[in-house]
């Protein structure tokens, strides 16, 4: 029975964690099923066959593995999905580059530069960018190091010259000898970076910033090794053409199981809500406005943040609040509405793109998240999923052709 099926490899070598990328690998699943195609998972490219990759190439490893066996295996399909959008900072294109500070940007470009470098120059291949900053702190405090070295050096010949003078005096020397002594603050060096450093906010900005600025490096290196370009965004698309001067193809997510799934919400006393993602100061300060007006109402809803939650414990709320990480955020979140209709969590937002179909589904609340109950686009809900589901399929078939004459 399988042999009616076309097989298409999904490469996941390149991704260390595979949790961040397991709702598109469903989403992909849920689309290639329904039109006769078997999806295999792999930790390799798989030779003449069509394979499939997530977009995360800042490794070197990965970069030489799929050039090499699409330079030895002529027949190999490649499609990459690229998933972040693709910005520009002061002129220098990245991922998801949404900082714009002199300093910052010029360091981030400097560390992505610096890493690519000693991938490429050392045999183990694992410069990380926290190891980068470890090597610059060590050599900034060297000098203070040497220089209490010196110091210590000089107090201890001073308390061997008491010793040797005022013998009489050995024990009253011996007892205050720790202030013959200066501890070296250069010792606190592992404790800063371990307790400090790595904990800051900075740091958090400054590691995601270098890591998607090697991911988009890595990506212009392969992306014109692809067969075909798809992308979970339109805008995607348009940056791709922009950046590359190629086109691309968007996925829409085919919502199943979707009948009467938020009936209950209408009649539900006490309901839940949940914002998921970074901490950002923007989205803490709206999540607090929010709250304050909730609890001045009537109603009973109650809202809390998360920056990440797994399927099981998504579903013990009642309704995804999405809030944007600063007041210039430009791109709604295809996947996050698709992921909260799955798990039976209703997705409302703060604020519409009117980028991507599926943005439809999620309910327009603001800060007015009490009156969801009185939203009229909660008691149609099930027209409309079945009204995205037409465009959904329309639109990806487009891409299906494509793979059925690969």
């Amino acid at each position: 029975m399988t042999d009616q099926y076309k097989k298409i490899f999904v490469y996941h070598g390149n991704h260390n964690i595979i949790e961040g990328i397991q709702d598109h690998f469903e989403i992909l699943s849920e689309i290639f099923i329904i039109h006769n195609f078997k999806i295999i998972y792999s930790q390799y490219i798989v030779p003449n066959e069509i394979n499939i990759v997530i977009e995360e190439f800042k490794d070197l490893k990965t970069i030489n593995h799929i050039n090499n066996m699409k330079n030895i295996y002529k027949n190999t399909k490649l499609v990459v999905i690229c998933t972040e959008f693709i910005t520009s900072v002061r002129g220098v294109k990245t991922l998801n580059g949404f900082y714009h500070g002199f300093v910052f940007s010029n360091l981030v470009l400097m560390l992505s530069k610096y890493v690519q470098y000693r991938n490429r120059n050392t045999k183990k291949n694992k410069y990380s960018v926290l190891r980068i900053i470890k090597f610059c702190i060590f050599y900034i405090l060297k000098p203070i190091k040497i220089f209490f070295k010196v110091v210590n050096y000089i107090l201890k010949k001073i308390r061997d010259f008491l010793l040797f003078a005022i013998p009489h005096k050995k024990d009253l020397l011996i007892k205050y000898r720790k202030y013959f002594f200066i501890p070296n603050p250069f010792k606190l060096y592992k404790h800063f970076v371990d307790n400090i450093l790595k904990k800051s906010k900075w740091y958090n900005n400054l590691y995601y910033a270098v890591y998607m600025k090697l991911r988009f490096d890595g990506l212009s290196e392969i992306i014109n090794k692809a067969n075909y370009i798809l992308t979970f965004h339109p805008k995607i698309n348009s940056q791709i053409r922009e950046s590359f001067n190629l086109n691309s193809s968007c996925i829409y997510p085919i919502i199943n199981n979707y009948e009467n799934k938020f009936n209950y919400i209408l009649t539900k006393d006490t309901l839940n809500a949940v914002c998921t993602g970074n901490h950002t100061p923007y989205r803490l300060e709206k999540i607090t406005e929010i709250q304050t007006k909730l609890k001045s109402s009537n109603k009973k809803i109650g809202l809390t943040i998360e920056n990440f939650l797994n399927d099981e414990d998504f579903r013990k709320f009642d309704i995804l609040l999405t809030i944007p990480q600063d007041p210039n955020w430009e791109n709604s979140s295809p996947v996050r509405v698709w992921r909260a209709i799955k798990n039976s969590v209703l997705p409302t937002s703060y604020v519409y793109y009117n980028d991507h179909e599926i943005e439809k589904l999620s309910i327009l609340v603001k800060d007015n998240l009490e009156d969801i109950k009185e939203n009229n686009k909660l008691k149609k809900y099930n027209f409309n999923i079945n009204e995205y589901n037409k465009y959904a399929n329309n639109m990806n078939q487009s891409f299906i052709n494509i793979f059925n004459n690969m």
